[in-house]
């Protein structure tokens, strides 16, 4: 079995600026296990645990979405947390261009593998960046002062132009991700 997602990769530039991100919460914000910049993505559909000979499927799959897809413009801004500002788990940051084509981009390729017989996701597709987890959550005061100070951050834009299919290992380090496949949109 191999753990699988289907993913849209970051610019070195954006990658840059939300390691200055990180940065500058560290400064305010401690007991944060901050997500590598440089592995950073935004995750389309999680598959979880499949078989590798499932591996075809997800790529037709791909392929039938991305004759529809024209390239399309990324950037992410604000901040926010899950599940709320009470019991902070996760620091994220949300889309700011492109949320419309990103959530299309996601409900096509869910419809597309469901087709091929993968479970279809129950939760809505909130596109989003997840740039550190709490093991604890801290006091809601210094949750609402990250709130505060990063709800302005903005990325540069990138043109996506290609979804991914990664495998993910679970190390004692942390994730390992490769990448299996990538399909290009049409141009």
């Amino acid at each position: 079995m191999l753990r699988l997602f289907i993913a849209v990769e970051l610019s070195e530039q954006q990658k840059q600026e939300l390691a200055k991100l990180q940065n500058k919460v560290l400064q305010y914000l401690d007991g944060v296990r901050w997500a590598k910049h440089d592995a950073m993505h935004l995750t389309l559909k999680f598959l979880g645990d499949t078989e590798e000979s499932r591996i075809e499927q997800i790529r037709e799959a791909m392929e039938l979405v991305a004759k529809q897809q024209e390239p399309f413009l990324l950037s992410f801004g604000g901040s926010g947390v899950f599940p709320n500002s009470k019991k902070a788990r996760v620091l994220w940051v949300g889309v700011e261009e492109g949320e419309k084509e990103i959530k299309l981009l996601a409900e096509e390729l869910e419809k597309s593998l469901s087709d091929y017989g993968f479970q279809k996701e129950k939760r809505a597709f909130y596109p989003h960046l997840t740039t550190g987890r709490l093991r604890n959550p801290p006091p809601q005061a210094k949750i609402q002062r990250y709130l505060d100070n990063e709800s302005s951050f903005i990325s540069s834009p990138v043109e996506v132009k290609e979804a991914v299919l990664f495998q993910s290992k679970l190390l004692p380090h942390g994730p390992e991700y490769s990448i299996l496949h990538r399909k290009s949109f049409v141009n």
